[in-house]
């Protein structure tokens, strides 16, 4: 769950990181991402940490957007921050993945409708040349959701790739 108001550590924190260069501040905020601390990546943003800042999370060595982080780890409050704050929800990582095919991958239906809300395009390809819709074939509620915002993106059942039927 993400915290919601500072407390005295946070504060410290906040105080700390203002004296820090711009890439620890960066690196900082992949740890909120990660951690799901709403109220320290708010901070972050506004020092002036770029919304769509790449960087590569200690697990994985593949750079990714903050987002990105936030849809794998299941954080909705900070994906709403950040979509608010005007991250690009159509911005791959390095491996050509986007945040919405992470997010249909968790069976995350929540995530899902917060992103094609906030323009992220189901027939995004990603390096296997998979697209969302494809990525829930079996999963039907997501799919589901996923089929619900197609036709307001102008796309007809015609122009929906064959392998997701």
């Amino acid at each position: 769950m993400a915290d919601l108001r500072p407390d005295h550590d946070d504060l410290l924190w906040r105080d700390l990181m203002k004296a820090q260069p711009y890439a620890v501040q960066a690196d900082a905020a992949f740890q909120m991402a990660e951690q799901g601390s709403l109220w320290r990546m708010a901070q972050l943003l506004d020092m002036g940490v770029q919304v769509d800042t790449e960087g590569a999370v200690r697990e994985s060595a593949v750079q990714q957007s903050l987002l990105h982080v936030v849809v794998e780890k299941g954080h909705h409050a900070l994906a709403v921050e950040l979509l608010k704050r005007g991250a690009d929800a159509n911005l791959p990582d390095e491996a050509d993945e986007f945040p919405l095919n992470k997010a249909v991958r968790r069976t995350d239906q929540a995530m899902v409708s917060l992103l094609l809300h906030n323009q992220a395009n189901p027939q995004n390809l990603n390096e296997f040349g998979y697209n969302a819709l494809m990525l829930a074939r079996h999963k039907p509620e997501i799919r589901a959701v996923i089929e619900d915002a197609l036709p307001k993106r102008g796309i007809s059942r015609v122009q929906r790739p064959l392998q997701a039927r």
